[in-house]
């Protein structure tokens, strides 16, 4: 199965690896089923125009400030006070790291938050056209380490080592490639198939 064109075809769309979970691999199975008959190509993968920086993350940014959102660099969560009400939980602190200073900011009724735990580009480095990406490691993790945090005492947040602790298999590594001459094209398609 490893060796088959539809696993190639799978994991080149959904960086899937055959280490990974098979409860996993059964849920991508089930929601993306109608790929099937077009796999090979790709044709069924939803692609902004142009990059996705300039199609979602700017516009939304630009929608998020009208809506009054406040974004606040050099600022990282490190830790959130959580309870227990009726049978929910709920973020009553945030713990920041503002340059170095530690200030708390406490959560009001109304107010939310949005944690994105075990991101698979937590701690990616970009490369240039002449410098490879700088290796990153695990402790340049911002969302990995603060999953941690909050999973220490509170079972119910899951265990985040069994999705980071072999971070040598979970590498994931994309480029682009941008040039007139169809030379490189040809190459890959000749030895790609």
């Amino acid at each position: 199965f490893f060796e088959s064109n539809f696993w190639y075809m799978w994991q080149t769309t959904f960086a899937f690896q055959p280490w990974h979970s098979a409860v996993e691999l059964k849920r991508y199975l089930h929601r993306f089923m109608n790929e099937f008959p077009r796999i090979e190509t790709l044709a069924g993968v939803k692609r902004t125009v142009y990059n996705q920086y300039d199609a979602i993350v700017r516009p939304l940014a630009d929608w998020l400030k009208r809506q009054g959102v406040q974004f606040v660099r050099g600022t990282r969560v490190t830790d959130m006070a959580i309870e227990r009400e009726g049978g929910r939980l709920r973020v009553r602190q945030l713990v920041l790291d503002r340059d170095g200073r530690i200030a708390n900011v406490r959560l009001e009724d109304g107010d939310l938050v949005f944690f994105q735990n075990g991101s698979m580009t937590d701690a990616s480095s970009l490369g240039t056209m002449t410098e490879p990406p700088p290796h990153l490691t695990k402790k340049d993790s911002q969302g990995w380490a603060l999953w941690e945090t909050i999973a220490q005492e509170r079972p119910e947040f899951g265990n985040p080592a069994a999705f980071n602790s072999s971070i040598p298999e979970s590498y994931w590594l994309s480029f682009t490639v941008t040039c007139r001459d169809p030379l490189f094209f040809d190459r890959m398609e000749a030895f790609s198939g």
